[in-house]
């Protein structure tokens, strides 16, 4: 199973790269447009950039990402606030304004969604993995494993790279979504289905919960896929923030 680690000098690099990049938005989108540009720290006076986060606090990623971007944005001179939703109300909380962005979502993120623009530097990259309860179950690699089988597999609701792929090889009826990943985790255990996908550090802080059987109750079948992820910002926001 691999699951994230950064080390000290990744991180610095890290911080560098999104600074440097944000950085280089704020001084294209500031530029003067029909006399009303503005500069990034007056128009930014006492707001706070709102990011939803879609992993609860308690997860070492999460305390990382929260890390990282709040010392990025203090850079910047902008306040800085997380708030945690599961992946499909993320995604509808930014889309309905309520909050400026996301900090790591799929290449293809910003195609489903066009009102978002990506920066363009890989925050960390993401390790998609099958989990099954049976310790017999054939191993997998890639999606194109499932092409053909009969599992019933639960994703978390929202995941575009499941969303996706699932539906080029496995048919409607075998797939489901939960909102919690320890959910899924739970139906397995419960022998209610025979695959759950999810990214691996959402699911390694949870998996020897006694809540889904405990050490060696759920193991992993295979990687499905490894893929980088980007930060995403609400178009609308850099235009009202930065040329209004």
């Amino acid at each position: 199973m691999k699951i994230l680690t950064i080390q000290p000098l990744a991180c610095s690099r890290i911080l560098l790269k999104l600074v440097t990049v944000l950085l280089l938005c704020a001084a294209v989108l500031s530029l003067p447009k029909h006399g009303i540009g503005q500069e990034i720290g007056a128009s930014l006076e006492g707001k706070a950039f709102q990011m939803a986060i879609n992993r609860p606090e308690t997860t070492p990623l999460t305390a990382w990402c929260i890390a990282i971007y709040t010392e990025v944005f203090k850079r910047l001179g902008i306040p800085f606030k997380a708030h945690y939703y599961p992946l499909r109300r993320a995604t509808e909380e930014v889309m309905q304004g309520r909050l400026d962005g996301e900090p790591a979502r799929i290449a293809v993120y910003g195609d489903i969604y066009p009102n978002l623009i990506r920066v363009e530097e890989t925050v960390f990259t993401m390790t998609v993995a099958a989990y099954t309860a049976n310790p017999s179950a054939p191993s997998l690699e890639g999606w194109e494993s499932l092409r053909g089988t009969k599992y019933q597999i639960d994703y978390p609701r929202g995941m575009q790279i499941c969303e996706i792929n699932l539906s080029f090889v496995v048919r409607a009826e075998q797939l489901d979504t939960v909102t919690k990943s320890i959910q899924g985790l739970q139906m397995l255990a419960a022998k209610r289905i025979d695959l759950y996908i999810d990214d691996v550090n959402s699911v390694a802080p949870i998996l020897n919960d006694p809540a889904v059987g405990g050490p060696g109750a759920i193991y992993e079948a295979g990687i499905m896929e490894v893929a980088p992820l980007y930060m995403y910002i609400v178009l609308n926001l850099i235009v009202n923030y930065y040329l209004l």
